[in-house]
């Protein structure tokens, strides 16, 4: 009878448990997933507090929204292209003055905006080919205030590329 009881609290105790750290998780998900405007920047030295990280723990990391850091050196031209819905990329094309060998596309990553591109871009610039520097949802001047980690973001890229 003991047994029993005792089991039926470790059972209790376990079920307890695993909702928390699944509510804990999905926490975590959703905000690093969701940019803020007014969120602070993250700085990859910082050390935060016990109360800072016991914060993060239960109400999530305040994600910044990627802003564009620099521009590019030489002329470019500011576009937006149409992605559903009323919803818009911003884009910076970059036209070669040499003979064109195509268009190259640039995505950036994870927490970055298309400045973060700019060398990569320029680059292929030299080697003749006009870019086209895309912003995916969610950063700079595009449409939104979260990612998907690639989801939505593969539409985007086949809205840029049409």
């Amino acid at each position: 009878m003991r047994i029993k009881k005792t089991l039926k609290i470790i059972i209790a105790t376990i079920i307890v448990v695993v909702v928390v750290v699944n509510a804990i998780i999905a926490i975590q998900a959703y905000s690093l997933s969701h940019f803020k405007n007014d969120a602070s920047e993250i700085k990859p030295n910082h050390s935060p507090s016990v109360g800072e990280m016991i914060k993060i723990t239960f109400t999530g990391l305040d994600v910044p929204r990627p802003q564009v850091k620099q521009y590019p050196p030489q002329p470019y031209d500011s576009i937006y292209i149409p992605c559903g819905d009323d919803k818009k990329l911003h884009g910076w094309v970059l036209r070669t003055d040499s003979l064109k060998r195509g268009l190259a596309i640039t995505f950036h990553g994870y927490m970055e905006e298309k400045s973060a591109m700019l060398n990569k871009a320029l680059l292929l610039k030299d080697m003749g080919y006009d870019i086209l520097m895309v912003d995916f949802m969610g950063a700079g001047r595009s449409y939104g205030d979260q990612t998907t980690l690639g989801y939505i973001e593969a539409e985007n890229v086949k809205a840029a590329y049409d």
